[in-house]
């Protein structure tokens, strides 16, 4: 039996990991084009013992570094997902199963036996050597379908996006193969890639005590994440005078602020970060409606 740790978790006899990733010569909240980030993996274990002192040695405990686009993280409450799933399965996969679990799958479907309609581990193999079996796969989820696996009619779920459905497409299409290994406890992570700029990455580690035959083993599963520089106003903690324009297919967009207006964004980390930069659509306004923007920084 393994027990996940939660915010308070404990088994009576055994202390929970401590699981921290140091992230060096970086900020803490975002990544920048060029930047060379030094990570450090530490475990301290009040039974186990530590790393440092070579207690707990580098093959017991997980870690990996992942980049996940901005339309998949913003699906879901990124940190909690991953405090629950296994680090070595890539972000899009661990989002892809929590959306699985998390809508009426479980009903019909079972991993790895038949229940009213195949076993996701069947579904697996059926398309995962079709070119678009990823695509093809999530238009039944949301149409529904018929006399593939016999009589019984999968239902429709239009409520699902297409994204969605990719997402839960490609965990179906990729559970038993797409684990990675596990990475040094200790290196460098480059930022080379601008054609990444809309997404985060993400760097977690996990390390699973020892049974000490009087209580259950606990997991600590530690999640950092570094996001990209580029922040949509929609993203901000407090809106106050400025309208957010909602668009079919296309993402929020504010729009003019009645009088004096403001937006807030709460614990980011402003090491390193000289310059803001403010993106604006000045077409079709007159001179005097320009808007003028004032930074507050707030230390807490």
């Amino acid at each position: 039996m393994r027990i996940k740790r939660t915010e308070n978790s404990k088994a009576v006899g055994n202390e929970p990991p401590v699981v921290h990733i140091a992230l060096k010569n970086s900020n803490q909240s975002f990544w920048f084009s060029g930047d060379r980030i030094q990570y450090e993996v530490s475990v301290k274990d009040k039974e186990d013992g530590n790393t440092h002192d070579g207690d707990i040695g580098e093959g017991k405990v997980k870690m990996n570094i992942d980049f996940v686009k901005e339309d998949v993280a913003e699906l879901v409450d990124l940190n909690s997902v991953l405090k629950n799933e296994d680090v070595l399965l890539p972000v899009e996969l661990s989002v892809g199963r929590y959306l699985l679990n998390n809508n009426d799958c479980n009903i019909c479907h079972r991993m790895d036996t038949k229940l009213m309609g195949p076993s996701f581990d069947d579904i697996g193999k059926k398309y995962g050597t079709k070119p678009d079996g990823r695509g093809y796969l999530a238009g039944k989820i949301i149409n529904g379908s018929v006399g593939i696996w016999g009589e019984e009619a999968m239902p429709p779920h239009p409520a699902i996006t297409m994204k969605e459905a990719e997402l839960i497409a490609g965990y179906l299409l990729q559970h038993r193969t797409g684990t990675t290994k596990s990475k040094p406890l200790k290196g460098t992570v480059v930022i080379d890639d601008m054609s990444k700029n809309d997404g985060r990455y993400i760097l977690r580690a996990s390390y699973l005590d020892r049974d000490n035959g009087a209580a259950s083993p606990i997991e600590t599963i530690e999640v950092r994440q570094l996001k990209s520089p580029k922040i949509g106003l929609v993203k901000a903690d407090e809106i106050s005078g400025i309208i957010l324009k909602h668009h079919i297919g296309r993402k929020p967009t504010a729009g003019t602020a009645k009088g004096d207006g403001y937006f807030k964004f709460e614990n980011i980390d402003l090491t390193r970060i000289d310059a803001l930069e403010v993106e604006v659509n000045l077409a079709g306004m007159a001179e005097n409606e320009k808007p003028e923007f004032k930074f507050f920084k707030k230390l807490v």
